[in-house]
């Protein structure tokens, strides 16, 4: 493979991905679209139905699904907007590393 990567790392790289944002404390602002549920309703607004939801103190994490992905956001701050980080990973529920 030209990329120098293992057949293993080529599958992961098409089958899953990982996005996140730290906001610095002087920078945050109460705004609704840069919170965790700010990020959640534009998501299932965008089609993709909710699966799980969990919170504890300060870290809240969902699980969306849509068109065979499944789509895991955690939010971790001061409630209710948990917008100090969002962090966003997702994987193809048919993508299988090769054997």
């Amino acid at each position: 493979m030209a990329s120098g990567r293992g057949a293993k790392e080529e599958s992961a790289v098409r089958c899953s991905f990982a996005w996140g944002r730290y906001t610095e404390p002087e920078k945050r602002k109460a705004k609704p679209k840069g919170s965790f549920a700010g990020a959640v309703a534009a998501l299932k607004a965008a089609g993709r139905q909710v699966s799980d939801r969990s919170q504890r103190e300060t870290f809240v994490c969902a699980t969306l699904k849509k068109s065979g992905w499944t789509l895991n956001v955690t939010g971790s701050g001061p409630p209710p907007m948990h917008s100090d980080s969002i962090v966003f990973t997702g994987s193809a529920e048919d993508c299988r590393p090769p054997e």
